[in-house]
């Protein structure tokens, strides 16, 4: 059964069927909504720990409309903090190129990858 917090229409975190948390932004993001995203994974990611789990994370950019600066400094702090083996994330191009770039300079692109769409994000989370 899948657990879902929604925050707001532009954020929705749960842990979905396969076991990942999961991460839905949609619409215009800034340094808020995604440090609220961040303890949501962070609330999720405590529960997998405690559990002996991996933490996998897959989060869903496709209904991303527009990103600030304070949002990219977020995504790299949490790029940087939280804990996790591996974390997928999908979307348009433009934001791939985005999330690309953060995480080179989280210096977390060996744990992090972006892809075009949600299942080939699934397949390298799955991957051991």
């Amino acid at each position: 059964m899948k657990k879902v917090t929604k925050q707001s229409e532009k954020l929705r975190t749960f842990t979905n069927p396969a076991g990942f948390i999961e991460l839905h932004f949609s619409g215009s993001q800034n340094e808020d909504t995604v440090m609220r995203g961040i303890a949501d994974i962070q609330k999720y990611a405590q529960k997998r720990q405690q559990q002996h789990k991996d933490v996998l994370i897959l989060v869903n950019l496709k209904e991303l409309t527009t990103t600030d600066l304070g949002s990219h400094k977020a995504a790299v702090y949490g790029m940087r903090t939280l804990r996790y083996k591996r974390a997928a994330f999908y979307g348009p191009v433009h934001t791939q190129v985005l999330l690309n770039t953060l995480s080179i300079i989280s210096g977390k692109q060996n744990k992090l990858k972006v892809f075009e769409n949600r299942v080939e994000a699934v397949k390298w989370l799955k991957r051991r």
